[in-house]
């Protein structure tokens, strides 16, 4: 008995506590960037110090012209009917560009609940709407476990769709500084193990931008709306070891769906394994459903398995001038343990000059 008492009273002890707090609604156009981040932030407006936070948003339209960061173990909750929006672009006649939130702490996490939007009228959100990994290109720390699911992300909403808004917004950018030249704590820095899910993202240049973050898992996810005007859906650059699946991007005019970028910062883009990706762009031919836009000798060991539904989309991949040589392409693909695509038309792409050899 004196052994189980002792058991209860440790692991109580161990346990990490954590304050719920419901901050009455405001009302509309009254910005709550300052209230949220005074309770996340433990400080004289939280009950209790050393504790993370859930906060809890009712129902209603709250408006972030700022950014909200989350911490260690820090929750925002959105209860049925409550929405999150961004009104002023511009700040003393500069542009607004930094994210609605951002993820900057373990086991951090935004989870809605049904139809929830985080939207934004600015069209100049480069670090995303939601961002996950470090505030910036200096500060050390590790990373990872933060979760976003069950939102709608949207930029604005345009005057026609044959007249797409033409802007630099990105949906959720994970950004991991370890490789910057500026971060003098490089062993110290990681953002890895992440997990986006159930997402609808809309109306923004980029969908998901991937940048030095690994091991993360991503998955249903539909992209509506997303790279008009040669913008793209998903952009890993510099990223490894990400499980991607189950991904859909449709009525995108002219889009790129999936990119590869090279990075002079970042680590080579491999060891990811993309699945069951369906692309459904539309247009007139302009957008591709995959680039690779970076040497071959640093892109390998990728799964990737797509499928095209439009006969006006472009199914083959654009490639870097890298890869325009064949003789290049042939020596690459006789290399053990290069990419596997599971695509007939991008396999015949590859392969034209060595199959049957």
């Amino acid at each position: 008995m004196r052994i189980l008492l002792f058991l209860l009273f440790f692991a109580s002890s161990t346990t990490q506590a954590q304050s719920i707090l419901r901050p009455d609604y405001p009302g509309k156009n009254i910005d709550v960037t300052e209230e949220l981040n005074c309770l996340f932030m433990n400080d004289n407006c939280a009950p209790q110090k050393d504790q993370s936070k859930q906060i809890i948003l009712g129902e209603g339209e709250w408006t972030i012209n700022g950014t909200v960061t989350l911490k260690k173990r820090d929750q925002l909750v959105l209860e049925p009917g409550a929405s999150v929006v961004r009104n002023t672009c511009f700040i003393k006649g500069k542009p607004n560009t930094a994210p609605l939130f951002n993820l900057c702490g373990e086991y951090a996490s935004i989870v809605g609940s049904v139809s929830n939007e985080i939207k934004t009228n600015c069209n100049n959100l480069t670090e995303g709407i939601i961002k996950i990994g470090h505030p910036d290109n200096r500060t050390k720390g590790a990373i990872k476990y933060c979760k976003v699911s069950n939102v709608t992300l949207a930029g604005p909403q345009p005057k026609s769709d044959t007249k797409p808004t033409k802007h630099s917004l990105t949906g959720i950018f994970l950004y991991n500084n370890q490789h910057e030249p500026t971060n003098r704590y490089a062993s110290q820095s990681t953002n890895y193990f992440h997990t986006l899910s159930d997402l609808v993202i809309q109306q923004t240049s980029i969908g998901i931008h991937v940048y030095n973050s690994n091991a993360c898992t991503i998955h249903n996810i539909v992209f509506n709306r997303v790279g008009q005007q040669g913008g793209t859906a998903f952009l890993l650059e510099g990223s490894q070891e990400n499980k991607i699946m189950n991904i859909h991007h449709h009525h995108s005019l002219n889009a790129n769906s999936l990119v590869f970028r090279d990075s002079q910062n970042a680590e080579k883009t491999v060891y990811n394994s993309i699945l069951n990706y369906v692309i459904e762009i539309g247009g007139r031919g302009q957008g591709y459903g995959m680039v690779i836009d970076i040497p071959s000798d640093d892109f390998y060991h990728n799964l990737i398995s797509l499928s095209c539904n439009h006969p006006k989309a472009i199914h083959y991949p654009q490639l870097s001038k890298n890869w325009s040589d064949n003789k290049k392409r042939r020596t690459y693909f006789r290399k053990a343990n290069r990419n596997l695509l599971l695509d007939y038309s991008m396999y015949v792409m590859f392969n034209q000059d060595t199959l049957g050899n």
